[in-house]
């Protein structure tokens, strides 16, 4: 772990809106896309981690990432191989969010 407030505080934001949750899947294919996801896959794939680095605050944990995975919408970002074409997705979805 790197605890980037010791070497530069200043650059770090504090809070910012989180309008949705993506999943991201490789595909294999050239283009990349966005499909519906569900609640359940957003907290799995992040209660997967937390958990590992914070085994001893499970139950909290679990209610922390529930609520966080129905409060906005989940989607798979299914990357595809032209890199250039994820961000592009990214930022459509967003302005779609705003």
């Amino acid at each position: 772990m790197v605890y980037l407030e010791q070497y530069q505080p200043a650059k770090l934001i504090r809070s910012f809106p989180l309008r949705a949750i993506l999943l991201p899947v490789v595909t294999g294919r050239r283009e990349t896309s966005l499909a519906p996801g569900s609640a359940v896959e957003a907290m799995h794939a992040i209660a997967q981690t937390c958990l590992l680095h914070l085994p001893y605050h499970r139950e909290a944990i679990l209610r922390k990432v529930g609520n966080l995975s129905r409060a906005v919408p989940v989607y798979r970002l299914l990357a595809g191989t032209d890199l250039a074409e994820i961000p592009r997705r990214i930022l459509e979805l967003l302005r779609c969010t705003a």
